[in-house]
């Protein structure tokens, strides 16, 4: 069975670097934490980091940033099932959008929740190509 272990002075001295190199260059970045699982150990000792956002493609992952920093701010980093909507604007604060359907949907769910969810609107070149040859 695989597994990970995680050096908690790596990852410190990593993030470090990382964050004075986009600082330097006035760039914002974000943590992807999708391969930690959404295990709470690791994700304790990540978020005791000076985090300002962190990415995440479960809404369970998600869901266990929330508890345990309900501050930093959560990115869903897939294209959204419309079956997931409601987790999706109750523990994601942004997340990635391709289809206006699914956009109207969380626009309904964050009303219904009292919340403001941010969208990324994802577009692809090649279906926007499809698009155009198809109306040319």
């Amino acid at each position: 069975m695989a597994y990970i272990t995680l050096n908690t002075d790596k990852l410190k001295t990593n993030f470090d670097y990382l964050n004075q190199l986009f600082a330097e260059r006035n760039m914002q970045w974000s943590v992807v934490t999708k391969l930690l699982c959404g295990n709470k150990e690791y994700l304790r000792e990540l978020l005791a980091l000076p985090i300002g956002q962190v990415c995440d493609s479960r809404v369970s992952n998600l869901k266990m940033i929330k508890a345990i920093n309900p501050e930093v701010e959560t990115v869903y980093i897939k294209p959204p099932a419309k079956r997931a909507v409601k987790g999706i604007v109750k523990y994601a604060d942004i997340s990635v959008n391709t289809e206006l359907e699914t956009i109207k949907l969380l626009s309904a769910e964050a009303e219904k929740q009292g919340k403001v969810h941010k969208l990324l609107l994802w577009l692809s070149w090649e279906n926007f190509v499809k698009v155009l040859c198809a109306k040319i």
